[in-house]
């Protein structure tokens, strides 16, 4: 064999063992790539679904106290049907506070105060849900129809507060599954 032969046989399985060394290295890398993004895809379905039934039950809440106003409203401060929308919102609100303990429980959901968001902002020693209670119990106790529609809006108010909170933390929870989301 001569030494032409020799250096070309060399370079050739030099060339061969490099390019399966090349080869297993993609197809290792690859296969680690794959699992990490279905991974992080399933992370993303799971978490989808948690948020749509958390944002449906936060919609269900300002339907509830939106449809108490325009009733109360509608019927100038009078109705007989107040008592079973009031029931609605206290349910709706129950639901929320469900939904999100849910996320906090869940192994999708990073932190564990979600359950916090459904109560709302801290206003001295009371929270926004202890607002709209009260503002609901002004409601059931007022005589004159402006005070009645004057407190359902107010409870609005806090609602809208509640869902503030609701919002910022399922804000968190998004950027963290997708920074550029935001």
């Amino acid at each position: 064999m001569t030494t032409v032969q020799l250096v070309t046989w060399g370079l050739t399985a030099t060339g061969t063992v490099v390019s399966l060394g090349w080869n297993l290295f993609n197809f290792l890398r690859s296969g680690r790539i794959a699992k990490t993004l279905r991974e992080e895809q399933y992370q993303s379905a799971q978490w989808t679904r948690i948020r749509g039934k958390i944002d449906a039950a936060m919609e269900g809440l300002v339907d509830a106290v939106d449809a108490l106003v325009a009733q109360v409203s509608a019927a100038n401060g009078n109705t007989a049907a107040a008592g079973v929308i009031q029931q609605a919102v206290s349910q709706a609100h129950d639901k929320l506070a469900v939904e999100l303990g849910d996320a906090a429980a869940s192994a999708h959901c990073a932190g564990d105060d979600w359950a916090e968001a459904a109560y709302g902002t801290q206003h001295g020693l009371e929270t926004s849900w202890d607002l709209v209670v009260a503002a609901l119990e002004t409601f059931d106790t007022a005589n004159l129809p402006a005070d009645r529609i004057a407190a359902l809006k107010k409870a609005r108010t806090y609602v809208g507060e509640i869902k503030l909170k609701v919002n910022d933390r399922l804000r968190i929870q998004d950027y963290q599954l997708d920074p550029a989301r935001i």
